[in-house]
């Protein structure tokens, strides 16, 4: 597989990640040392004479990791509390801090276009009620301010140079068309947390909230919410496509979106019966309709090779919490 599989994970102390063949995850530790592991495994990547599974990274940071995202198997970024901000060009290795001058605490969200084109999105130290967008056009160091908002911002992604979206705290949704520098507020249509959202195209998306909330609109406008049959908070969503979804959250939750008659669709509740039964999964991802993983407390990587029907569990060698991956 020539894919690289990153995991984040957080720590009121440190942060743990995890990187696999192609790909990275961060948890939480509470030690004194921040830790990545990884696994990159395919020909002419780094690392790739070492064994297979999922290996252990050292970094000298004390704040939590929220998000990562990577453009290919080399670049890419996470970000965290404490205005964390790392990025690398060369996967598993060769990390830096990029310098924020934003009143941002906390990072929660960030997408890069690019190498060099990216946005971050958080909370303001000076209000944990606001949230705020910045903008880099050098890799990640120095963002600019873009705009701030009455609620934390969650989750951000971008389509283009110019089309993007963020979501947050009480049904926050809005949108821009001109990279960042204009938003518009989206009319409410939950007062639930916004907590993930990813479109296929400049119109059709999907949002997870509190409560079930799974959400769909074909223009970015109306949405409609969909049958989840849970009351678990949603914490991650990862379409392949239009005929392939899946979503996590707590209480042991996993959705596979099913294709119905006439176009219509359900999504079918799924639980990894070895798994607690207050489990909290907070991220999935599948780089193919076939195979994906999923990752929550306690350490737990599982992977699916039939499309999120049956999950095999993986060792990551660790017991704390991880917060998000990224294949």
């Amino acid at each position: 597989m020539n894919i690289m599989n990153q995991i984040v994970f957080n720590s009121r102390y440190s942060i743990f990640s995890l990187l696999a063949v192609l790909g990275i995850l961060i948890f939480s530790c509470e030690t004194d040392e921040t830790s990545f592991l990884t696994n990159p495994g395919s020909q002419g990547l780094p690392g790739a004479d070492r064994p297979p599974g999922w290996q252990l990274l050292l970094f000298n940071l004390n704040d939590n990791l929220n998000d990562i995202f990577f453009i290919n198997g080399q670049a890419g970024w996470i970000v965290g509390e404490g205005q964390t901000l790392l990025s690398t060009a060369s996967a598993d290795i060769g990390w830096s801090i990029a310098p924020v001058e934003l009143p941002l605490e906390n990072l929660n969200s960030v997408f890069f276009i690019n190498d060099q084109v990216g946005w971050v999105g958080g909370d303001l130290s000076a209000n944990p009620l606001m949230g705020q967008v910045g903008y880099s056009g050098n890799g990640g160091g120095y963002p600019v301010q873009l705009e701030t908002f009455g609620q934390p911002v969650n989750t951000i992604l971008f389509q283009d140079m110019n089309m993007g979206w963020l979501a947050g705290n009480e049904g926050l949704l809005a949108k821009t068309i001109n990279g960042g520098k204009n938003w518009e507020i989206i009319p409410a249509f939950t007062q639930e947390k916004i907590y993930d959202m990813q479109f296929t195209d400049h119109d059709s998306g999907w949002i997870t909230a509190g409560n079930g909330g799974i959400f769909h609109s074909e223009d970015g406008l109306f949405w409609e919410l969909e049958t989840t049959g849970t009351e678990a908070d949603l914490f991650a969503i990862h379409i392949h496509d239009q005929d392939n979804g899946w979503a996590c959250g707590n209480l042991n939750t996993i959705l596979r979106r099913v294709n119905g008659p006439e176009g219509s669709s359900t999504w079918e509740q799924i639980s990894i019966d070895e798994a607690p039964a207050n489990m909290t999964w907070k991220d999935i991802f599948f780089p193919d309709p076939s195979t994906g993983w999923v990752v929550g407390n306690f350490g737990l990587i599982y992977k699916s090779t039939d499309g999120g029907l049956h999950w095999t569990k993986e060792n990551s060698g660790v017991l704390k919490n991880f917060g998000a991956i990224h294949m």
